[in-house]
């Protein structure tokens, strides 16, 4: 008979509460009626404190950080707000990888497929941070990516250094474009739109490429 570990007992608790927190967080948002805009809002309207609390918070459990990167810099400043959001994303980016290699990683390693396992192999590779690129920019919610790559035990180092440029830029884009938009500065609109457009086309290519250097080392 199988008895699970206190380990594993933690993981399961875990997972049930990161469950649980995503799945009331969407049924308070059906019952009042509420969009991921009105929420950030509300937040806002608190003052920048829990404003930052909350964009760190909020998206582990499944709402989208676009919003809070559109109204933040119009609501306090986009200097003031950038330093924020540098602060924010660092802390977000940390729990998301420490919750998913602390709950997720140990039921991975109680399954058959031996993911734990494969996963070592993969970033005893020369090319691991290739891999962890791709993940990150591949499809799926920031933080759930944040999640896949903990519970994979990725190198936290290699994992922060790859993934909070990428966050930050796209951030970035999206405070200029909503500052602009609120104080109607067509030219900042403009930038912010195509800062998230150039990054999107480089991603593109340079996944592309990457995909194709790596497909290129398992076939030699």
């Amino acid at each position: 008979m199988f008895y699970p570990s206190k380990k594993t007992n933690f993981s399961i608790i875990g997972f049930l509460a990161i469950s649980g927190a995503a799945a009331g967080l969407f049924f308070y948002m059906r019952a009042t009626g509420h969009t991921p805009e009105t929420v950030v809002e509300q937040t806002g309207e608190a003052g920048l404190g829990t404003f930052t609390i909350a964009m760190i918070f909020l998206p582990l459990a499944g709402l989208p950080a676009t919003p809070f990167y559109m109204l933040g810099g119009a609501a306090f400043g986009t200097g003031k707000f950038i330093l924020v959001t540098t602060l924010a994303l660092t802390v977000n980016l940390t729990i998301a990888y420490f919750l998913g290699r602390s709950v997720l990683s140990p039921l991975l390693e109680k399954s058959s497929w031996k993911v734990g396992e494969k996963a070592e192999r993969l970033w005893a590779k020369r090319y691991s941070g290739l891999y962890i690129f791709l993940i990150r920019i591949g499809p799926g919610t920031a933080n759930m990516k944040d999640y896949f790559l903990g519970s994979l035990n990725a190198p936290f180092r290699k994992y922060l250094a790859i993934s909070w440029p990428i966050s930050m830029v796209y951030a970035l884009g999206f405070i200029i474009m909503g500052d602009s938009a609120y104080v109607k500065n067509i030219v900042g609109i403009i930038f912010g739109i195509g800062l998230i457009s150039i990054l999107a086309i480089i991603f593109y290519f340079i996944k592309k490429k990457l995909r194709r250097k790596i497909e290129g080392k398992w076939a030699s």
